[in-house]
């Protein structure tokens, strides 16, 4: 309440999964914001694309989120929840993720003076196409820096689609191999930091998400690949994957076509 006081005036419009913040705070919310609730949000009557535009025009000032993975409040379980969040991302500050109770709540807070971009442009800089299981598909992947010197982070965002709902939770893994196939450092999540997983992938959703692995300080010189694949973190299966030629492959994992080099500097 105290943040939300401090950052806007009184007339100023916010949105927030615990509506009791707006009205303690006295501040006002938008019209479905004054609606969220988890039927709503999870049957698609409520959509990230339509609070968009009404933040955009009743030109909303903070976005309080509830990202607790205990609870996980209404926003992140939007059915276009990415497109929600790049939305966040182009046009706000994350000031802060604190805890509130049982609540992990990220303030989002915008100054007034930005112009609104409400255009969701992404930039696949590498295709790949490998298929999934029956429904989910890579579209490609964008190397941050593919030349990094040892101890340095490797950053990598992969894109993704569906053409429906995962039937299980699944993991991702991305593995940066050496040129004598030695494991080198990795990285393994449920997309959006366990936010937004397959089972949740709607149709029409890119779902873009971002990687770093550790390169170790004495990794050697020279040319490295990245593999990617899902698996399930409580039996350790891998998702079946055809990869973009439409053939299985044995290990199920694919090897990016780009590959990163290690430089010493």
């Amino acid at each position: 309440i105290d943040f939300i006081q401090a950052n806007t005036a009184e007339k100023d419009n916010i949105l927030s999964d615990d509506i009791g913040l707006a009205y303690y705070a006295r501040r006002p919310t938008t019209f479905s914001g004054a609606a969220l609730s988890h039927g709503a949000v999870t049957s698609g009557q409520i959509t990230g694309e339509g609070l968009i535009s009404e933040m955009v025009a009743d030109d909303t000032k903070i976005v309080i989120v509830d990202e607790s993975l205990l609870t996980g409040n209404h926003l992140v379980f939007l059915r276009d929840y990415p497109r929600f969040h790049r939305f966040l991302e182009q046009n706000f500050q994350l000031d802060n993720v604190v805890r509130r109770d049982y609540q992990e709540l990220a303030l989002w807070h915008r100054d007034g003076s930005r112009e609104w971009i409400t255009d969701d442009v992404l930039e696949v800089e590498n295709q790949d196409g490998s298929e999934f299981g029956d429904h989910i598909r890579l579209m490609g992947y964008t190397f941050e820096e593919a030349e990094l010197a040892p101890g340095k982070p490797l950053n990598l965002t992969l894109f993704w689609e569906a053409e429906a709902p995962a039937e299980r939770y699944w993991s991702v893994f991305v593995h940066l191999i050496d040129s004598e196939g030695n494991l080198v450092g990795q990285h393994d999540k449920v997309s959006y930091e366990g936010l937004y997983p397959p089972n949740r992938w709607w149709p029409g959703q890119i779902i873009n998400d971002r990687f770093t692995i550790e390169v170790p300080n004495g990794a050697s010189e020279g040319e490295y690949s990245v593999k990617v694949g899902m698996y399930d973190h409580l039996t350790g299966e891998r998702l079946q994957l055809n990869d973009r030629f439409g053939q299985a492959t044995a290990d199920n994992q694919v090897e990016l076509s780009e590959k990163v080099y290690i430089k010493l500097r």
